[in-house]
This record gives C-alpha cells, sequence and structure tokens, in this order.
C-alpha cells in the first residue's frame, strides 16, 4: 500500500462547492491536488453523492450546473484523484451515519487529512471536546479541517 505524504478526503460539500465556485477555498484545494501538493483519495460513495447532489435542481438553476458541466468536473476529478474501491467499515457516526465513510476512506487510503464543511465532522476533529479527543485517540494521524485550514498547512509546509 502506497502511503503519501500529505493525502486527503475531501466530503461530497468541499467537492460541490469547487466545482460551483471558480474561485473559492475549494477550488484552490481542488488546484492543490493538481499541482502535487497532495493526494486525494475518493470512493464510489463520494463520487456518487456528488453526482446526486450535483444534480438537485436548486443548484443546477441557481449555479448554471449543466449536465456537461458537472461531467467534466467529474471526469476532471477521476484523472487527478486515487480511487479506494473497497472502503471497510472502522467507524459509527451517531452524530450523522452518512459521515462515517469519510472517516472509513481516510483510514483504506490511508489519508492524513479528511477536509470538509460539514459540521458534524469538524466536531470530531475538534480537540476541546470529549468527541473530539475520543476520536483523536481511536485516529491520531488523522486531521479534519476546513479548506481554508488545508490551504494554510499547505502554505506553511510548502518551501
Amino acid at each position: 500500500m502506497t502511503i503519501f505524504p500529505l493525502s486527503a478526503v475531501y466530503d461530497c460539500n468541499v467537492l460541490l462547492q469547487a466545482m460551483i465556485l471558480p474561485r473559492g477555498p475549494a477550488r484552490a484545494a481542488i488546484e492543490a491536488v493538481r499541482d502535487g501538493r497532495l493526494a486525494l483519495f475518493l470512493s464510489e460513495y463520494i463520487t456518487e453523492e456528488l453526482q446526486r447532489a450535483a444534480s438537485r435542481p436548486q443548484f443546477a438553476v441557481r449555479f448554471s450546473l449543466t449536465g456537461e458541466k458537472v461531467t467534466a468536473f467529474m471526469a476532471s476529478l477521476a484523472q487527478i484523484s486515487h480511487y479506494v474501491p473497497t472502503v471497510p467499515s472502522v467507524l459509527e457516526c451517531s452524530r450523522d451515519p452518512g459521515d462515517a465513510h469519510y472517516i472509513d476512506l481516510a483510514v483504506a487510503a490511508p489519508a492524513a487529512l479528511i477536509v470538509s464543511r460539514d459540521n458534524d465532522l469538524l466536531a470530531l476533529g475538534n480537540r476541546s471536546t470529549t468527541e473530539g479527543r475520543d476520536f483523536a485517540a481511536r485516529f491520531p494521524g488523522l486531521t479534519i479541517l476546513t479548506p481554508p485550514q488545508l490551504l494554510q498547512l499547505l502554505q506553511a509546509s510548502s518551501p
């Protein structure tokens, strides 16, 4: 199994923001993958969730998300990311069961980072809470952060 020095799992919200906002931190996080500054891991669950989210009529109308634009974005993700075909379950999330897959994927990849805008996932990364400390003890090599925090980390670690 290959271990990347800096590797991440982006949640669906981050990927959707990157698709619809050409100049935001989520798009910059995608560009960091494209530039080779970190490895991005995806799974069937995430790509299907992104496809469903991008197909919602409110997004399609508000952000001009055509089928072609979604297909092009998905294809570009496939070119720059690493696909993990089998993702065993390692965690149950009581707050939002769907969030467990992101942790499961990060462990299976292995990835050191989960980049998210989801409050339930971000709460797991908050080490000032009991839940956050328990998560850190169980997954000491895994950090959960927002896209702006990822960009700060990348900037601090660049030569």
